[in-house]
C-alpha cells in the first residue's frame, strides 16, 4: 500500500477517471479535478481561466493540510474546442502547473504528462497535424511533449517529469481517424494506469515517454 498523494487533472471521467480509480485502489491518495461540478471531484477548476493553476494547487494544499503532495498527473485535455482553449488546457496549464508543483515543499516531486501516441515522436508529427479536426489538439500535445523532455533538466532536482503516450483508448465518440492500424490489441485504460504506477514508483527516472498504443508507433 502507498501513502503518497496524487493530483490528477480531469480525474473524474473517461481515461483520467480510470487512472484515478486504479491508483486509488492501489493505495494512493488521489485528488481528482474536474472543470464542472461533480460529486466525484475533490477540486473544481476550469483550466481555461487565468490563475486556475494557482487556485488548483491552493485547494489541494487546503485539502491535504500538513501532507505534502507527491505527484501530479496532467491528464485534462480538450479535443474539439476553440484553438485558444485547446492550447491553454492541453499545454499551457500543464506547463504552469508542473512548474508550480515542482516548487511545493522540500521533497522531490513526480510529474506525469498524458500525451498521445499519434505524436509519440517527431516522425509522426506531420501525419498527426494533417488529420482533419486533429491539428490544434496535435499541436498542443507536440508542445507538451517537447517541453516534457526539456523540463526533465529544467525541473531537476526538484521534480522528475515523464509522460505516457496512449493510443486510441476511449476515443471521443465518432472520432476514429486518429487510430492507426495496430499490430497488437488496442490498449485498455488499465494499461495506461499501470504505466502511471510504474512512473510513480521509478524514482530515478526522468525524461521518459512511454508509448502504450498497441505498437502503432512501430515502423
Amino acid at each position: 500500500m502507498h501513502n503518497g498523494s496524487i493530483i490528477i487533472t480531469g480525474g473524474v471521467k473517461r481515461l483520467g477517471g480510470k487512472i484515478a480509480d486504479f491508483l486509488s485502489a492501489a493505495g494512493w491518495r488521489v485528488l481528482r479535478t474536474s472543470h464542472e461540478p461533480n460529486s466525484a471531484a475533490d477540486i473544481i477548476v476550469d483550466l481555461r481561466k487565468e490563475g486556475s493553476e494557482e487556485a488548483l494547487l491552493a485547494k489541494a494544499r487546503e485539502i491535504l493540510g500538513n501532507e505534502e503532495p507527491y505527484a501530479l498527473i496532467n491528464n485534462a485535455a480538450l479535443y474539439k474546442a476553440p484553438q485558444e482553449d485547446i492550447l491553454k488546457v492541453n499545454y499551457l496549464a500543464p506547463k504552469r502547473l508542473s512548474e508550480l508543483f515542482a516548487s511545493l515543499g522540500k521533497a522531490p516531486k513526480c510529474i506525469i504528462n498524458i500525451l498521445d501516441a499519434a505524436i509519440y515522436d517527431k516522425a509522426n508529427d506531420e501525419a498527426a497535424l494533417a488529420r482533419i479536426g486533429f491539428s490544434s489538439y496535435a499541436k498542443s500535445k507536440i508542445l507538451l511533449r517537447d517541453w516534457t523532455l526539456q523540463a526533465a533538466k529544467l525541473l531537476a532536482p526538484k521534480a522528475r517529469i515523464n509522460a505516457i503516450a496512449p493510443g486510441a483508448v476511449l476515443a471521443p465518440e465518432a472520432i476514429h481517424e486518429k487510430a492507426p492500424v495496430m499490430p497488437f490489441p488496442r490498449p485498455q485504460p488499465v494499461d495506461i494506469a499501470k504505466a502511471a504506477e510504474f512512473l510513480l514508483e521509478a524514482r530515478s527516472t526522468t525524461g521518459l515517454i512511454i508509448p502504450v498504443d498497441g505498437g502503432a508507433h512501430l515502423g
